[in-house]
């Protein structure tokens, strides 16, 4: 789980109607296990076991089971994402006066839009997680919170559109 968290959000005003908003989130001091980038690696089909330059001893030891090699698929997973973008309109009352309404406003918005920063982690979302389930050991015993991404979307993005009018 993330051990850092941050969040900015700013809006700007523009000739007094036009508004633009932004969030931004940072989560940091974590890892995740990248499952997806070893099956691809283990099925031949990864960047470096096909990179001519790659040492057959490194292609090796990239296809190795997961027991034995999982800190080379253990990603630091801090990133920065732009978490909402939205952008809106608000008519001048001169032109909503003649529709009887005292305020009129479109907005368009985009969640989950893209990331700024991701510098270690080769997934394609570090704050997805496949197995987020407290796992128990052969023992019983609980040892704690497992975070893989194996074959795991990323999140949804999210395009919308609305008016907003006021009587």
């Amino acid at each position: 789980m993330p051990t850092r968290e941050a969040s900015l959000s700013n809006t700007f005003t523009i000739l007094g109607r036009l508004r633009l908003y932004t969030l931004l989130d940072y989560k940091g001091g974590y890892y995740l296990l990248n499952q997806t980038d070893w099956r691809r690696c283990l099925a031949g089909i990864c960047e470096q076991v096909n990179d001519p330059n790659v040492s057959a001893a490194r292609k090796t030891q990239l296809q190795l089971p997961l027991q034995v090699n999982d800190a080379l698929y253990t990603q630091r997973a801090d990133f920065i994402k732009v978490r909402d973008v939205s952008v809106s309109y608000t008519l001048p009352t001169e032109w909503t006066s003649r529709f009887r309404r005292t305020a009129l406003r479109s907005r368009w918005r985009r969640t989950t839009s893209a990331f700024l920063w991701k510098p270690d982690y080769t997934g394609l979302d570090p704050e997805v997680t496949f197995n987020g389930i407290n796992q128990t050991g052969g023992d019983g015993q609980a040892f704690g919170w497992v975070r893989t991404d194996y074959w795991t979307p990323p999140m949804l993005r999210r395009f919308t559109f609305s008016v907003d009018v006021s009587f």
